[in-house]
Parts: C-alpha cells; sequence; structure tokens
C-alpha cells in the first residue's frame, strides 16, 4: 500500500511540475477593421456586448483541435482587443482561426451577423508564436488578398 501511494504521489508531482512549467504563452492584441476604418459598434457595453473575438486552436490541416478549448475577448468599441487567454497569461502558440461575432445586449450571446466570421466560417487564420504578437482583421478583404 506505502508503495501504491509513493507512485502515485510520484505520479502527481511530474504532471503538478509540467503544468508548473509550462508551454511559453503569447500575448495577443489586434483590432477589428473593415476597409481598414474601425468597425462600428452600434451596441457597445464593455464585456457584455459589441464584438466577441474568438481564437480557435487548429490543427496542422486547419481543423479545430478536438477537446481544446477556444479562447474569447471582447473588442474596445474602436476595435482593438487584448487576446490573453483564460488566465491572462497569454495563449498557447499554434495554429488559429479567428472568429468575429457581433453581439448586441440582450441577444443572449446570438451573433447579429450570423455566422458570417464564426469559429467555423472565418477565413482569417494565424499562426500565433513569440512573446507578443499583433493581428489585424479587416472584414472588408478576404486574407492573403
Amino acid at each position: 500500500m506505502d508503495r501504491t501511494i509513493t507512485l502515485l504521489l510520484l505520479a502527481l508531482s511530474l504532471v503538478f511540475a509540467g503544468c508548473e512549467k509550462g508551454e511559453n504563452l503569447v500575448k495577443v492584441s489586434g483590432q477589428i477593421v473593415e476597409n481598414g476604418q474601425a468597425v462600428s459598434v452600434p451596441h457597445y457595453e464593455e464585456g457584455v456586448s459589441g464584438l466577441r473575438v474568438i481564437f480557435v486552436p487548429l490543427d496542422e490541416t486547419s481543423k479545430p483541435v478536438p477537446n481544446r478549448m477556444s479562447d474569447s475577448a471582447f473588442a474596445q468599441q474602436d476595435g482593438k482587443f487584448l487576446m490573453y487567454g483564460n488566465m491572462g497569461t497569454g495563449i498557447a502558440p499554434g495554429k488559429y482561426r479567428v472568429a468575429v461575432q457581433m453581439v448586441a445586449p440582450g441577444a443572449d450571446g446570438a451573433d447579429q451577423w450570423k455566422g458570417r466570421y464564426g469559429p467555423n466560417s472565418s477565413p482569417f487564420e494565424f499562426d500565433i508564436a513569440g512573446s507578443r504578437q499583433e493581428v489585424s482583421i479587416d472584414l472588408a478583404k478576404k486574407p492573403g488578398s
């Protein structure tokens, strides 16, 4: 029994040591624009309504990674956003699809753009690396154009 407990404690300490070290996280900043101009946000209320930005982790074939949570944040009224992840320390490096939704107050989180730039349909993909990265998303332009 003592050996089982010792092995269990050793295994747990290795798991927590890996979590403590963690991977290098990236703090992402950016702005949502349309034709180079700030997107108009008619119903802006900080943290409640406006432009919601969602970073969906992708695998090497550009498909969402199963069992991995997306990170989201609301952009400011001028379309600028900070994506520091759920713990506030950054997001894991890798490939992401960036979705943008327009959320009005009282709309129960419903996307007023009806998924045009949603998590499954957004054309905006970025490779996130380094300790800080800035991205610009122009809703009027397709990536690479």
